[in-house]
């Protein structure tokens, strides 16, 4: 099984080693490896699907942005690390009035 760490400062996260992470919306994250290895990234989610996900304002679930696999995926697979943020300027808002939030699933290899 991966581990990984999450530090939250601010709004601000840095994710290290692989896993799955959630980035709210609002927020700015990085995801980051460890020297010499790069990013896989395996799915990428930007919408609503899990209540317990980022609390907030949730009229919807099961609401997805088109596009968002492809925008991490092009923003961070084989680089070392990657900032993610504004995804609502980047891939619009698939369920207004709802606090969404993009999850990654991605590997260091």
């Amino acid at each position: 099984m991966m581990k990984w760490l999450v530090v939250m400062m601010c709004f601000f996260y840095v994710v290290f080693s692989g896993g799955s992470v959630d980035f709210c919306d609002g927020s700015r994250g990085e995801i980051s490896c460890p020297i010499g290895k790069t990013i896989l990234v395996y799915t990428a989610f930007y919408g609503r699907n899990n209540p317990g996900t980022c609390p907030g304002s949730n009229t919807q679930y099961n609401c997805q942005a088109n596009g968002g696999d492809d925008y991490v995926k092009n923003a961070c697979t084989g680089q070392n690390s990657c900032y993610l943020s504004s995804f609502d300027d980047i891939l619009g808002d698939p369920c207004r009035g709802t606090t969404k939030y993009m999850h990654v699933d991605f590997e260091c290899l």
